[in-house]
């Protein structure tokens, strides 16, 4: 397992690009709108944009999400999230379950990459977003 970035909601984005961006120097290399069922299934909204900034390492570290609507209920426990790479996510996603995570989605198959995504609570009720990267 590896860290694969931490996410942020945010509801300004000039603000946020400000910050990061003018003024610590991160790099913004993605800025994508998800719409639609996969999205829906997997946090609980139907419209979001995210953004992914990474720094001089070239490695992604941050990521913004930015909807107009109500906040999620998934988000309901804090404002930002953990995204871990794992090996094999339908076996992690068992064991959380035997060990009674609440979950917030099965794994499902992100339509723009191909990777394996779900999200579930920490014993914190921090939001953790699980990743199992396409295999080539």
């Amino acid at each position: 397992m590896r860290v694969r970035h931490f996410g942020y909601v945010i509801s300004d984005e000039e603000k946020m690009e400000k910050f990061y961006i003018k003024i610590l120097g991160f790099k913004k290399f993605v800025r994508k709108r998800l719409k639609g069922k996969y999205i829906n299934d997997l946090i609980g909204i139907d419209d979001l944009t995210y953004i992914k900034l990474k720094d001089d390492t070239d490695i992604p570290c941050l990521e913004f999400h930015i909807w107009n609507k109500i906040r999620s209920t998934v988000y309901k426990k804090k404002n930002f999230h953990i995204a871990i790479t794992v090996d094999n996510i339908n076996k992690l996603a068992n064991k959380l379950i035997e060990q009674r995570v609440e979950m917030v989605s099965t794994p499902l198959i992100a339509p723009d990459s191909g990777n394996k995504v779900c999200f579930c609570y920490d014993f914190e009720g921090n939001l953790v977003e699980l990743v199992e990267e396409k295999k080539c």
